[in-house]
């Protein structure tokens, strides 16, 4: 999934007013991120909920419901008065890219329907065991991507935007048809289990344990929102905000992959709370891997290949790139250890502590972010880089005495 941003950055970046277009694209991005982030917690529902075909439907029907409802604010936020009066100062947009965020955003608002059932059909594959499945899925996706990005015959009609959102929204309409197809073989289980022993689950149940899930995914993935706030009134804006997308193409490849502790963590603890220092050992030392990988990709000619070639950047934002990419390989180390440890709160039914963490984690990166930006003159990329570092570091101390036995 975290290549889908790098794809559509070197595509973007060939195309006419790169920059512009790679500016209004990472902010439309992190925007999406933040407004669809509650239904991403979907995949861990079945897990915690389905037993029997009852359940099943009455669950798929809440996350269709709820998907779509999260899709309408999506556009009501998308569509004018409420885009010029309230989005545009909030985030402080250059007039040159305020109509280029616009449209992504509109055209991105109904993808929260794709993610949210295709997040809930790979929950239901995960309560079957069969996670290559959803690999294979998330493969299949890359590959429609790949394709509409590259090899469209519309790519020479489309804005810089309008080729990434597109591209993406194909790829998210793939995976989720085939993930509904490969969680056929689980809910045949289900229609074949003995359901009269089992209590008929309701919808106030659901959102007793799902509304704190929801909401702590909001406040951890608004992170690259705030940071596109703080960015766009920053020093070198414009060229920062292009260069966003891009760093975090490279970032985010391994911080998807130091994310799926959480998931691991909580599959495993609820199966066997005796694998909690096999699962933390596991999770420290692909952290460590990743940082290490990271960072000797920033300091050799990788780095250059990345940008130069893939990416296609002139000198102006080349030359302040050197900064980010080498303070970004100080973030998959936290971030593995982090989502350990947001996995265990999971496992241990403490979703509301979760969501404290997550909240004590943004105000930190406000703080700093907010700090630096007044005491510093550096780019505004390279503060949001050390911002997310530190307000990171600062979450894990805390996770750590949250769940410290």
């Amino acid at each position: 999934m975290a290549l889908e941003v790098p794809i559509c950055t070197a595509a973007i970046s060939r195309l006419e007013e790169s920059e512009l277009n790679l500016a209004a694209f990472g902010i439309v991005a992190s925007c999406a991120l933040f407004i669809q982030s509650p239904v991403l917690r979907l995949m861990s529902t079945p897990l915690m909920f389905v037993q029997d075909i009852q359940s099943y439907r009455i669950l798929r029907n809440f996350s269709l419901c709820f998907s779509i409802i999260v899709s309408l604010v999506f556009l009501i936020l998308s569509l004018d008065p409420i885009y010029s009066l309230f989005v545009v100062p909030f985030l402080g947009l250059k007039h040159e890219i305020t109509d280029l965020v616009q449209s992504g955003l509109l055209m991105w608002s109904g993808f929260p329907i794709l993610i949210g059932m295709r997040r809930f059909y790979q929950g239901v594959i995960l309560c079957g065991h069969e996670p290559k499945k959803i690999a294979l899925a998330t493969f299949l996706r890359l590959l429609t991507l790949i394709s509409y990005t590259w090899f469209s015959p519309l790519k020479g009609y489309n804005t810089g935007v309008a080729l990434g959102v597109f591209g993406i929204g194909s790829g998210m309409f793939v995976e989720m048809i085939v993930s509904a197809i490969f969680a056929q073989k689980q809910i045949s289980k289900y229609s074949q289990s003995n359901t009269d022993n089992i209590k008929s689950l309701s919808v106030g149940n659901i959102l007793k344990k799902f509304i704190p899930l929801s909401v702590s995914s909001s406040v951890s993935l608004s992170n690259s929102t705030i940071l596109s706030v703080f960015v766009a009134r920053g020093f070198l804006a414009i060229e920062s905000l292009a260069l966003m997308p891009i760093i975090f193409g490279l970032l985010n490849p391994f911080t998807w992959a130091a994310f799926a502790t959480q998931d691991t963590t909580h599959a495993l603890l609820t199966k066997s709370k005796e694998s909690y220092n096999q699962v933390k050992s596991f999770s420290i030392r692909l952290g460590i891997i990743l940082s290490i990988i990271l960072f000797l990709i920033g300091a050799s000619v990788l780095s250059d290949y990345y940008f130069l070639y893939l990416n296609h950047l002139q000198d102006n934002l080349y030359r302040l790139t050197a900064g980010p990419v080498l303070l970004i390989s100080l973030i998959p180390f936290t971030m593995a250890t982090k989502n350990f440890y947001r996995g265990v709160l999971i496992a241990d039914g403490r979703s509301k502590m979760l969501l404290i963490s997550e909240s004590f984690e943004i105000i930190s990166l406000i703080i700093v972010m907010g700090t630096l930006s007044m005491v510093s003159n550096l780019p505004a990329i390279n503060l949001a880089m050390i911002s997310m570092w530190i307000s990171g570091l600062m979450n894990l101390v805390f996770l750590y005495y949250t769940t410290k036995k």
